[in-house]
């Protein structure tokens, strides 16, 4: 994982930010970031333009998710867990 994604994983596990923007950091597997899932006060997620091609099962850890940008990226499916998110209000696949 890159310097700038662990300090922004870091700081919003240490501050439990409840928003956190990942744009054009060329993530390409969100396995590159494991810390994500479990950031559980997680309200706004951004990872839009990024190559990410596959959303993995484990977005269901994020429970308190209300809004998740995927705007520009390479995905071609989702998980069924998706649908598990209770607060998922937003979700742009654009």
């Amino acid at each position: 994982m890159s310097r700038t994604l662990r300090k922004a994983v870091e700081n919003a596990k240490q501050k439990k930010e409840s928003e956190i923007n990942l744009v054009e950091e060329g993530i390409a597997h969100l396995e590159e970031v494991p810390e994500l899932f479990i950031l559980h006060n997680l309200t706004k997620l951004c990872l839009s333009h990024n190559k990410i091609t596959e959303l993995p099962p484990e977005i269901v850890e994020l429970r308190s998710l209300e809004y998740l940008n995927l705007f520009n990226n390479h995905l071609e499916d989702l998980p069924s867990t998706i649908s598990a998110l209770p607060r998922l209000r937003e979700l742009n696949l654009a």
